[in-house]
């Protein structure tokens, strides 16, 4: 119950000097839940932003069962059945 290859997208950045490109701390997998990934962008002066993005991830999945199959058994002397193997 996890998420992986989750496309987050190209941030946009903006510097007078010419920015590097953006990185995050995204993880490889992400689980259930919220997790926040935080976006660093640093120019050539040294100078750095960040922003953040969350990713939700959720199990929208109904789990299945299948029952065993039907049993019979029979009762005893005193009209009850005990130790029925399911």
């Amino acid at each position: 119950c996890e998420a992986t290859g989750v496309a987050l997208g190209t941030p946009t950045t903006a510097d007078n000097c010419g920015a590097n490109p953006a990185t995050n701390d995204a993880p490889a997998t992400f689980p259930i839940g919220n997790t926040t990934v935080t976006w660093t962008v640093t120019d050539a002066a040294g100078n750095s932003a960040t922003d953040t993005q969350i990713v939700t991830v959720e199990d929208n999945t109904d789990p299945t069962i299948t029952a065993p199959d039907d049993v019979t058994v029979s009762a005893n002397a005193s009209c009850q059945a005990t130790g029925v193997a399911l």
